[in-house]
């Protein structure tokens, strides 16, 4: 949820293989690299440094830093009036949420089809390994192979399967992070904490959501640091923070009907949202919607027979824990 880096994106942008522009670095990242609750664990010895983590394996995986700021500004998150939330539950909420998903589909961006996709994504995971989080990568083909099994079904319904690079990395704090739609990364306290795939996947349906919104993303975080350098407007930051609050919104609605058609339950993401908030109260960034309010549209949105879907546990997330049992 974080900008990585303080280009803009008419800066750093190249043509995705579907004719829509997407950016070269980290313009839809949910985490920046500096992330001041990750360097605070750092600096009080909460993240413990391990023999087994060492350099990036090659392939992988998604980073979900769920409790940073969506920007590095001192800003709070758009308020809604109630009849604005209950405007936006009834436009997405259905019980047939296959006219929804298949417009999803059909306009989410496919950057790995552009020829220069490997060198762009390259170029992300260069940057990635220089930031803090670096060393706590966990270079484990195991792991990233159980990981892959269990997220795959939200990135094949969009046909992201070959887009993300999935990382894993140790630390307590659970968090998720998709970087430019080229890294995928998740943490190890997101994997301990769930019971279910479909917690799992309500993190990372709400990630890819994101790609989706790239543009409105990016121009509203541009916004934001304009007015932090002093050339921006008052009005037009809080607008784009009223923007950016909307994204995480809509992209919580798009994690409660994916999860809906793929035969899911969405309601466990919105359970382990108030979890989070609850255990880890210092990490709750005032510029997301408030989680009540997020559960509330999560909950409003999911259509009745899949919100009574029983809670699975996939083979592989118990091999899963399993092994980070056995390695942490």
């Amino acid at each position: 949820m974080y900008l990585l880096n303080s280009k803009t994106p008419s800066e750093r942008k190249y043509r995705a293989g579907n004719s829509s522009s997407f950016p070269v670095a980290n313009l839809i990242s949910l985490f920046p690299l500096h992330c001041p609750c990750f360097q605070r664990d750092i600096k009080q010895n909460k993240v413990s440094n391990i023999g087994w983590v060492r350099h990036a394996f090659g392939t992988a995986l998604v980073l979900f830093f769920v409790l940073c700021s969506v920007t590095q500004a001192q800003t709070h998150a758009g308020t809604f009036t109630e009849s604005e939330i209950k405007e936006f539950i009834a436009a997405y909420n259905t019980e047939d949420p296959r006219t929804q998903v298949g417009a999803w589909q059909r306009a989410m961006p496919h950057p790995e089809r552009n020829p220069k996709f490997a060198e762009f994504q390259a170029q992300i995971l260069k940057v990635w390994e220089s930031s803090e989080f670096a060393p706590y990568k966990l270079d484990d083909p195991l792991l990233l192979a159980q990981v892959q099994k269990i997220v795959e079904p939200v990135l094949r319904l969009y046909g992201r399967e070959n887009s993300f690079k999935l990382i894993i990395i140790k630390h307590h704090i659970p968090v998720a992070m998709n970087d430019s739609g080229a890294l995928l990364m998740i943490s190890t306290g997101l994997i301990e904490r769930a019971t279910s795939d479909d917690e799992i996947l309500g993190h990372v349906a709400h990630e890819l959501g994101h790609d989706l919104r790239w543009q409105r993303t990016a121009q509203a975080r541009e916004t934001l640091e304009l007015y932090k350098q002093g050339t921006g407007t008052k009005l037009g930051a809080r607008q784009a923070k009223e923007e950016l609050a909307k994204i995480e919104l809509e992209c919580d609605a798009f994690s409660a009907l994916t999860l809906a058609l793929l035969g899911r339950n969405p309601l466990p993401f919105a359970r382990y949202l108030e979890a989070v908030e609850r255990d880890y109260p210092d990490y709750v960034p005032p510029d997301l919607p408030p989680t009540a309010l997020r559960a509330r549209v999560i909950e409003g949105i999911s259509p009745v027979t899949a919100a009574h879907v029983p809670l699975r546990a996939s083979e592989a997330l118990t091999n899963l824990k399993a092994v980070l049992a056995a390695r942490l």
